[in-house]
């Protein structure tokens, strides 16, 4: 049966989401200057070629390359286009209706498949991150602090943790309203992943609680470098005028040793951060240094 080549325009502008894919060897991969009309025949969303030898329209190097003479490709998902599935003779061959439907029931099963696969690692995701600000929560950092922790004695680095509590973050609430001290959490949040090194993670604990995770840290100074870059973020954040109210956020910073466990090494960081209370608003102390 043959299609008229207007329709199969019209066809394949609706399922621009093919394209770019390897449906046909080389023939529909873009950047080689070849179109992406890979069909002789086309039935519904799948493309047909049954012979190559006689195919004018467009490049069929990429089959003559590979020994193939005919080809069919059906998509995999309707909505969302995840991939192609393809089957190539290297012979002409006409394609029937009950091939087509044979390779429509296995894209069916890997669709179904990748659903799952996918709701799943949604499910995952939301488990671990904090859905203000988007990123990792407490059960999360509590895993890439495990992970820092066990790797430093093989490393021969240290892991530094970061406790950030926003200074007198009710009064924002109060002023704000809840909406607004969320808008300026979500802000703070983006400032904090800028300032601190590309690996380290930066988690939100809860309410105006933030944790740092750093790891293969030579030592304090290096530790205490990172926090003097999230108070002067969050001082320009402020200069900048990027918020409605002013706000300022105590660190504090504690270094791990060979002895020291997850839990004590969250100790030391809070024990520093109210330190750093103490001290006055908007600065940082290090546990058991003069930092």
């Amino acid at each position: 049966m043959l299609v008229d080549r207007a329709d199969v325009r019209r066809r394949r502008t609706r399922r621009a989401g093919l394209s770019g894919t390897r449906a046909l060897a080389d023939d529909v991969r873009p950047g080689k200057g070849l179109t992406t009309r890979v069909c002789h025949r086309q039935r519904g969303s799948d493309r047909v070629r049954a012979d190559r030898v006689h195919e004018t329209r467009f490049s069929t190097v990429g089959m003559t390359r590979r020994g193939l003479h005919s080809g069919v490709c059906v998509p995999i998902g309707a909505e969302a286009v995840w991939g192609v599935l393809t089957a190539h003779s290297r012979r002409p061959r006409e394609y029937t209706d009950r091939d087509l439907t044979f390779l429509r029931s296995v894209t069916a099963v890997l669709s179904a498949a990748i659903r799952r696969i996918e709701a799943e690692a949604a499910l995952v995701h939301q488990s671990l991150h904090d859905p203000l600000t988007g990123l990792p929560n407490r059960a999360l950092a509590r895993r890439r602090l495990d992970d820092a922790m066990d790797a430093a004695p093989r490393g021969g680095t240290r892991v530094a943790l970061l406790l950030v509590d926003l200074d007198d973050f009710k009064i924002v609430n109060d002023s704000l309203g809840h909406a607004g001290g969320d808008d300026a959490l979500v802000v703070l949040a983006r400032h904090l992943r800028s300032a601190v090194r590309p690996g380290d993670t930066v988690a939100r604990l809860g309410g105006d609680e933030f944790v740092v995770v750093c790891e293969h840290v030579a030592g304090a100074a290096e530790a205490v470098a990172i926090a003097a870059r999230i108070t002067g973020s969050v001082a320009d954040l402020n200069r900048a005028g990027s918020l409605d109210w002013p706000i300022s956020a105590s660190i504090g910073v504690a270094l791990s040793d060979p002895e020291c466990t997850r839990e004590e090494l969250v100790r030391r960081a809070d024990s520093a951060m109210y330190r750093a209370k103490a001290a006055g608003a908007g600065g940082y102390a290090f546990y058991g240094g003069p930092f």
